[in-house]
């Protein structure tokens, strides 16, 4: 008895099965479906500009409030959206090293959801042993776990001092204290 879907394919783990009008018709038949997040051939689409936003918030971090050691926690590997975003972080770092000796970056798998965040972070600490300037994550809930993270060590005096961002401003973002 449904009239149509809006597919929110931004947020299914292994959505790079559909991108033909004629995957989403094994699945749902012949219902018109909306794609919100990712191209799907032959259906009409709602899409992110998920390039020009990432560089300029990474360009943003750089050059605006000069950080320098950055840590960057990814989404699911097989993710269109994760991807793409890694692919940017990556190469506006690189655009940027010529400039800035000291500039680094490590990159951290997390899976889109605040326990793998909290993980990429609790590795990542216990790899380096130092924080990074900024935390940049590929979407907000990651960047919600990172604030968890920091609150079970606020006994790090460095923590207190390190940038978060994430990605796709969802509502629960603005009631975390400080909100994202």
């Amino acid at each position: 008895d449904l009239d149509g879907i809006i597919l929110i394919t931004s947020v299914i783990t292994g959505n790079a099965e559909f991108i033909s009008k004629e995957d989403v018709e094994r699945v749902w038949g012949k219902l018109p479906v909306i794609s919100v997040g990712q191209k799907i051939q032959g259906v009409p689409s709602v899409l992110i500009e998920t390039e020009d936003s990432m560089k300029q918030l990474v360009e943003h971090l750089i050059l605006n409030h000069k950080y320098r050691k950055f840590l960057f926690i990814s989404g699911a590997e097989d993710h269109p959206d994760a991807e793409v975003r890694e692919h940017i972080f990556t190469k506006t770092m690189e655009a940027y090293r010529p400039w800035f000796s000291d500039l680094e970056y490590s990159l951290k798998r997390g899976y889109f959801t605040e326990v793998a965040a909290i993980r990429a972070m609790t590795e990542y600490m216990n790899e380096t042993k130092k924080v990074p300037d900024v935390v940049v994550c590929a979407n907000d809930n990651m960047a919600i776990g990172v604030y968890k993270y920091f609150k079970i060590n606020c006994n790090d005096s460095d923590i207190k001092e390190c940038a978060v961002t994430g990605f796709d401003d969802i509502p629960q973002a603005r009631f975390e204290i400080p909100s994202l």
